[in-house]
């Protein structure tokens, strides 16, 4: 007797490792000033989408752990780009742009349009201050040199 093949089977969802570090604009709840946390995310068809899904990811780990997302300040993402770029046919951009570090400051200053999309979209860094932590402008300077 031959097997029938299953004709009701999904494909295999293809997903994308990311790994995140959140920096704070003033000490968590548990005196740090940054948190760490990894996931897989769908990868979808094209680079907006797929940053609006890593970003998604940031907010709701943010809330579901009660980490100030509105002192959100750096965001350095390690996500599986060329993944992304296997599945879609795309080449990422944003990534290459921005090395996968974001930053975000209510004053606006330096901020590249992506950072200023996800300010306004999410609420991160609209708390931010900058009394405990280097500006943008200064770390991009600092990172620039090295």
């Amino acid at each position: 007797m031959k097997k029938r093949k299953a004709t009701n089977r999904k494909p295999a969802r293809k997903i994308m490792y990311c790994s995140f570090l959140l920096g704070f604009d003033g000490a968590l709840k548990s005196d740090k000033t940054y948190a760490l946390f990894d996931d897989c995310l769908p990868i979808l068809s094209s680079e907006p989408k797929q940053w609006w899904v890593i970003m998604s990811a940031v907010k709701s780990y943010c809330v579901n752990w009660d980490l100030p997302f509105k002192k959100l300040c750096r965001l350095s993402t390690d996500c599986d780009w060329e993944m992304f770029e296997i599945e879609t046919g795309r080449k990422a951009k944003v990534v290459k742009f921005t090395d996968g570090m974001f930053y975000f400051d209510k004053d606006g200053e330096d901020l590249n349009p992506v950072e200023e999309y996800f300010m306004e979209e999410m609420e991160f860094g609209v708390d931010v201050t900058f009394n405990n932590t280097p500006k943008p402008s200064d770390q991009r300077e600092k990172r620039a040199k090295q």
